[in-house]
């Protein structure tokens, strides 16, 4: 019971620390509207994760054996974070937001992170919870990943009152990063549908 919760703790944390859309928003909510602040969204963004691991455990063995359901899951969170990212790429500095705008904003970018249903259902692969371990491996596994999101918004709020790392740059961050995933994802289904062979493949058969 104590391995499997110090390793889902271990491998959440981990995973939540390579710099990507939400750590960033953590970041920047930290920066501007303080600790307490990112601290309240990071909980939030912890409860929205705990939904993308339900799903891998329920559905996990399904997903595995019908690999396109993954595939075009991932084409789909492709296109709308390019979307997003595009919006937020475009988005004048001025342009002021409200407060259930940005927590709009902040919750689609958490339901639609692709990267976090195929991570969850690694990390079931490789840790092997047993089932009766179900609520002790998310509430363990959710539990690091807030605590990781707290450290950048903790990082944030020490730049609170600075000029340093200004607002649109960590916005055009958040974008340029969005629009790197949603390349990346439309590469990869792109790749493993062999769209290019096939397409070389019906050419040739009018040559």
């Amino acid at each position: 019971m104590n391995t499997i919760l110090i390793s889902s703790f271990i491998f959440s944390f981990l995973g939540s620390v390579p710099p990507g859309a939400i750590n960033l928003s953590l970041f920047q909510i930290g920066k501007t509207e303080g600790l307490r602040k990112a601290i309240t969204w990071g909980v939030w963004a912890g409860v929205l994760e705990g939904i993308h691991l339900a799903i891998a455990w329920v559905f996990h063995q399904q997903i595995t054996q019908y690999p396109v359901l993954e595939q075009y899951a991932l084409l789909f969170s492709g296109i709308i974070l390019g979307g997003a990212g595009l919006y937020l790429l475009k988005k004048r500095a001025s342009q002021h937001e409200s407060a259930l705008m940005s927590f709009q904003q902040f919750t689609f970018l958490n339901l639609l992170n692709p990267m976090a249903i195929p991570f969850w259902i690694g990390a079931l692969q490789l840790l092997m919870p047993a089932k009766d371990q179900g609520i002790l491996f998310a509430s363990s596994s959710v539990l690091g990943g807030i605590s990781c999101l707290a450290i950048f918004g903790l990082l944030g709020s020490q730049f609170q009152n600075s000029g340093f790392l200004k607002t649109t740059w960590i916005n055009r961050s958040i974008a340029i990063t969005m629009l790197c995933l949603s390349v990346w994802q439309s590469y990869q289904f792109i790749i493993k549908n062999n769209f290019i062979i096939l397409s070389y493949n019906h050419l040739s058969i009018f040559q």
